[in-house]
Order: structure tokens, then sequence, then C-alpha cells
């Protein structure tokens, strides 16, 4: 997963190649076990080889960096994902690999805490969906600015912010409330007719350049209301 993912976070050029794009798509339909909700690191895991592949292979096959959902990958993988467009397959895989969302059935094979990301998940036989390390990854901050800063698109720019949000059928709408320098803004984003930017009950902004919009802070509280066409 991580070759292809940093395919598309690492390019120099504004938008992915159309060999990351297909890199990340076919990695997604390798690597993403929906049944054991488990995003592959890399697949298959090694276990017999006369080449050694270095420390990973010290852990069983499926455990871990051999196979298993390594936590963080799977978070950058939705994030390249939103960054291509695949806002809707993005917000699949971040639900799915969120143990507060799991069912009764899947937290019990889960068999870690609810209320964190393990570090790394099992996808091999009887580990298969089990978590691993928990209070551990850093892959929990990540977990946040994917949600945010990607599904939701909120972006700081030059002392001021801009949202630009990937809405789907996973995400139709939210909500965000915040402080910025001594201005609260309250922001909703949900699905409209047209493309709309809406400030203290005044359109500012429609079509295109409602996800150029920026904002800055000046003293007071503000509500902004965004909605967003949908194909």
């Amino acid at each position: 997963m991580l070759t292809q993912v940093f395919s598309v976070l690492c390019r120099k050029e504004e938008k992915p190649s159309e060999r990351a794009v297909t890199a990340m798509n076919t990695a997604v339909s390798k690597l993403c076990d929906y049944g054991n909700e488990v995003v592959k690191l890399l697949s298959p895991p090694f276990d017999k080889t006369s080449r050694s592949p270095g420390y990973i292979m010290g852990y069983p096959p499926g455990i871990r960096e051999n196979g298993g959902q390594y936590t963080h990958a799977a978070v950058w993988g939705a994030i390249a994902l939103a960054d291509i467009g695949e806002s809707e397959l993005s917000c699949r895989l971040l639900k799915m690999i969120n143990p507060a969302l799991k069912s009764d059935r899947s937290l019990a094979r889960y068999g870690a805490e609810p209320y964190v990301l393990a570090g790394d998940v099992g996808s091999v036989g009887r580990n298969a969906g089990r978590g691993g390390w928990s209070w551990y990854t850093g892959a929990a901050g990540w977990y946040r600015t994917a949600v945010i800063s990607y599904l939701c698109g909120y972006r700081e720019s030059g002392g001021g912010f801009y949202v630009s949000p990937a809405l789907s059928a996973g995400l139709k709408g939210f909500s965000l409330e915040f402080v910025k320098g001594k201005s609260r803004y309250r922001v909703s984003v949900s699905e409209g007719k047209e493309n709309a930017v809406i400030l203290d009950g005044s359109v500012i902004s429609s079509g295109e350049a409602v996800c150029n919009t920026v904002f800055y802070p000046d003293g007071n509280d503000h509500d902004i209301k965004i909605t967003v066409k949908q194909n």
C-alpha cells in the first residue's frame, strides 16, 4: 500500500498521474478485505522465502507489517483516495477501520478497545480482524487529518482558511465549530441545488469559486453555510 499511496501524495504535479491513480485503485482492489474489515499493508504476506525481506518476516504471516493492517498506511490510503477524487471510497475505508463503528460481532472479533485505533490488525486465519497494539499508534492523528482536511476539506491559507468539502454517499454533510484568532466560526456543509457560500445570511460566492473562498478572522463571530451541487 505504501508505494501506491506515496505515488499520489509525494507528486510534483498539481494532479496525480494516471499511473498513480491506477496504482491506488489496484491497491484497494487487492488489499482491502471488507469481510474482515482490514486494509492489508501487502499481500501475500512473507512466509517461506530464500531471500529475506528484513525484519518484517519476524512477524507471523498476516501480523503487523507482514501483511496485516498497519493502520498508519490504511489511513494514508484513505487520504490518497480522497486526493484522487475517490471520496466515497475514502470515506468507506475510514469508517471500516474505525473500531467505534464496528458491529457487536465485529467488535468481539476485534478484541481491543473500541475507542482507540490499534496500531495493527491481523489479516490471516484466526487473527483476521483482530486488533493488535493499541494506545501506541500515531495513526489516530492522521485519521483526524484525513477527516478534517481531506473529507471535510478544512485547510488553512495565509492566516485564513477555506473549506473544500468532498461529499459522497457516505458523507452527505457535516458541521464544524471552531475558534480562529478572535473569531468563532460555525460552518455547516450540505448537498444543494448549486454550489454556494453563504456568510451570515448573504451569498458571497457561487459556482466553482466556492472551494476557493478564503475567510480571515476579524474578531467577530460568523455563520457559514456551504452547499455543494452533486453530479
